[in-house]
């Protein structure tokens, strides 16, 4: 009735890929994992800006955004993750959609955003057995 269009956070996508809905579904919905830097961003009252606004603030400043080897060189991390996922993420095939979660959650649980999201039904089954 209303045609109201939503989108699920980033942090959420993990929690919907366990439940393997068809792929073209989740494309349909623009669901995506983490878009840090990508089409994400969190910006300060100084102007510095950071991958999503739960990520600390990086050394690109907000009127230099346009230049796309400063955004590379600040996000690197965020744009290759899916290059180098390590397991379970690098056999899922949601991986391209997922991106590993949220890397913010990644970061302040396990110390690293090259870690998978440890919320992850996929990655907490993978830690606890060595295999999903």
């Amino acid at each position: 009735k209303y045609q109201i269009t939503s989108k699920v956070d980033c942090s959420f996508i993990p929690m919907m890929c366990w439940h393997q809905p068809p792929i073209e579904e989740l494309y349909a919905m623009a669901a995506y994992g983490c878009e840090a830097g990508n089409v994400l961003l969190g910006i300060t009252s100084d102007g510095r800006v950071s991958g999503c606004s739960f990520l600390p603030e990086t050394n690109l400043d907000v009127f230099k955004l346009r230049d796309p080897s400063a955004r590379r060189k600040e996000f690197a991390t965020f744009f290759d993750w899916t290059k180098n996922a390590p397991m379970p993420c690098r056999d899922c095939k949601y991986l391209d959609i997922c991106k590993g979660g949220c890397h913010a959650v990644a970061k302040f649980v396990t110390g690293s955003f090259a870690n998978p999201d440890p919320d992850c039904p996929a990655v907490t089954a993978y830690n606890q057995k060595g295999t999903v």
